[in-house]
């Protein structure tokens, strides 16, 4: 009997604190503007931001020497070397939407994909 109260206990509490959450889609401009914000919290958002896309379109597949990256929804593809890291990769996404004009109006998702496509491209697939 106590084994169910704590089980009934623990499903009003999940339910309890558990909302059904809403993903909140991330304009490019937003990105941007964490990225380039001089609040410390702010840049960490962006960084970290851009390394989960990077760990999220991470293959095992390498391409002469380098790791190569497939976004799952828009099958577009990026190579990186053993010398571009996060770092570089955010400056590239920043670089990216300052030269591209269009590029403010997308989300913030397909901002960083597209950048990088663009910036680390795969050659010899």
């Amino acid at each position: 009997m106590k084994f169910l109260n704590s089980l009934y206990f623990a499903l009003y509490l999940f339910g309890f604190f558990v909302v059904p959450a809403q993903a909140t889609e991330i304009t490019a401009r937003q990105l941007i503007a964490s990225c380039s914000s001089p609040d410390s919290d702010e840049q960490a958002f962006c960084v970290g931001y851009i390394g989960g896309i990077l760990d999220g379109a991470k293959t095992s597949k390498k391409n002469s020497g380098k790791i190569f990256f497939k976004h799952s929804d828009s099958g577009k593809t990026w190579c990186k070397t053993k010398e571009q890291n996060l770092i570089h990769a955010t400056n590239d996404v920043i670089a990216f939407s300052q030269n591209s004009q269009r590029s403010h109006f997308n989300n913030a998702l397909m901002l960083v994909v597209k950048a990088l496509e663009s910036k680390w491209p795969c050659k010899n697939l």
